[in-house]
């Protein structure tokens, strides 16, 4: 695909055309510039440049507001989203279950939204097993969640970088700029991700399947009972040792300390790092 000519002023039409179709003004909720990224997401998706999906849409004008509409509300996450915790997940979680499982590991990203999660440990993995001269053969890590329109986003990758605020330098190389707005995923880290479309409380994995499973700002979601059905069934999906991360507002229940234990102690606490208890 040819490499995105992201002019403001064609952007600027097919914004103009999408406001005059908006006969209920969902798109009052959001500023221009964010409607702009996911037109921008919408032509990466449409596999050609700027002018050709002009065109297109100028023909297909109510079917691509429906397409963009959807994509207004998906929701987003961030890459290394609450960079302390990544920071800790890079020195201690991913040398250790590099150690245990090798090129076998596999973690987990339940709920991963647009991505951004799933791709951050998968750079932080991959940076890993380079040092050690291991390079993974097949995707070691699963994005999934309920929602196809985040899931689009999260396959095709491409991202304002006003997201990349976080990502440490070392990481930056593994980005591709599109236009001047603009940076796609490189391939050989979108290649470690497989994401799927799947309900959090119907994993289709057999036990012990993974190294870590990520369920950050999850639980918020749900009822004590429901949290506690899927903390149940993540402990029977980790490996011996594996670890649960949850977000820094997050907690296993009282009635699960029996599975699941803070990774070195207060460290564990203030990260919301678990590692699986053996009974």
């Amino acid at each position: 695909m040819e490499q995105l000519d992201t002019t403001s002023s064609v952007l600027d039409l097919i914004l103009e055309e999408l406001k005059k179709l908006d006969k209920e003004n969902v798109m009052k909720r959001f500023r221009d510039s964010f409607i702009k990224r996911r037109i921008v997401l919408r032509i990466v998706e449409f596999g050609k440049d700027l002018d050709e999906y002009y065109l297109f849409f100028q023909r297909n004008k109510n079917k691509e507001f429906k397409k963009i509409l959807e994509l207004l509300l998906v929701s987003v996450t961030e890459f290394f989203r609450d960079k302390a915790v990544f920071e800790g997940i890079s020195k201690y979680v991913v040398p250790q279950i590099i150690q245990n499982s090798n090129e076998n590991l596999k973690i987990w990203s339940a709920g991963c939204a647009t991505g951004e999660e799933a791709y951050t440990m998968a750079l932080i993995t991959y940076e890993h097993m380079k040092i050690r001269g291991i390079i993974p053969k097949q995707s070691i890590i699963i994005g999934s969640d309920i929602n196809q329109e985040a899931l689009r986003i999260a396959r095709i990758a491409v991202y304002p970088k006003e997201s990349l605020k976080n990502v440490p330098s070392m990481y930056l190389k593994y980005f591709i700029p599109i236009g001047n707005e603009f940076v796609q995923v490189s391939y050989e880290i979108r290649k470690l991700v497989e994401f799927k479309n799947e309900d959090i409380f119907k994993p289709s994995y057999p036990p012990q399947s993974f190294d870590v499973v990520l369920l950050r700002n999850v639980l918020i979601y749900y009822s004590r009972e429901s949290q506690i059905e899927i903390l149940k069934k993540v402990y029977r999906l980790l490996k011996g040792g594996g670890f649960l991360i949850l977000g820094k507002t997050e907690a296993v229940p009282m009635e699960l300390r029996d599975l699941y234990d803070y990774y070195k102690g207060d460290f564990g606490l203030r990260s919301r790092i678990y590692v699986k208890k053996e009974k």
